[in-house]
């Protein structure tokens, strides 16, 4: 039985990266949504390009935060339904095709939260290469363990019991960039039971990492 899965990923500022992602993040979810601002045309129009569903949000400077980032993905999860697993995405995360068959076909428990392993591709260069060749020795290899389900992917069912005691998924009250203090208090409510699938993805632009928890800043990938 194939494991449903709704997708959801933030992209502001970040169509570089998203455009090398997209096509298989389409593979991977059965409906997917991104959520950016209405100021970001070129994010809008590569998803129109890709037939992807978009909510525009208002809210990235809520608090008057330069980028309050779970903000915006609650906005996006408000367009999907709770009876299916749903993922929350990075836009500069690729998604390899064992990834997404192991995704697919995984017996998953709808209480626990589940992320990935994820090879680093410093240059576009460099993954245009591996494209060709789907040899993973020509990326940074993975570093995160199987018992950590980290912000760049998050798969989680939300009739999960842990989800039931609060309102938003994440908290956008209370936040405080970087964006993966968020993500861990989130992972956090599920108390342990936490495990990361065992094929890695492909997280694009090492250089950027850290670097854009306060909104966009890296240097453009393409």
């Amino acid at each position: 039985m194939s494991n449903r899965i709704h997708g959801i990923a933030v992209c502001v500022d970040y169509d570089d990266f998203l455009s090398l992602a997209i096509e298989s993040h389409i593979r991977l979810f059965d409906r997917y949504t991104v959520v950016t601002t209405p100021e970001d045309l070129k994010t809008q129009s590569l998803c129109q390009k890709h037939g992807v569903r978009t909510v525009l949000s208002k809210r990235k400077n809520l608090n008057d935060l330069d980028f309050n980032l779970p903000a915006l993905i609650n906005d996006g999860l408000k367009d999907l339904g709770s009876d299916t697993w749903t993922c929350k995405i990075d836009s500069d995360i690729y998604l390899p095709a064992e990834f997404i068959e192991e995704a697919r076909s995984a017996p998953l428990d709808r209480e626990w939260i589940y992320g990935a392993r994820r090879a680093f591709c410093e240059k576009v260069g460099i993954f245009r290469s591996y494209l060709e060749t789907r040899n993973f020795d020509l990326l940074e290899p993975p570093f995160e363990d199987t018992e950590t389900a980290y912000g760049f992917f998050q798969l989680f069912h939300p009739e999960a019991r842990a989800l039931q005691s609060t309102g938003a998924f994440y908290d956008e009250v209370n936040y405080h960039p970087p964006s993966y203090t968020n993500d861990r208090d989130f992972s956090g409510r599920f108390e342990g039971r936490v495990s990361a699938l065992s094929s890695p993805v492909v997280h694009l632009g090492l250089e950027a990492i850290g670097t854009n928890w306060f909104g966009r800043k890296a240097p453009p990938f393409l």
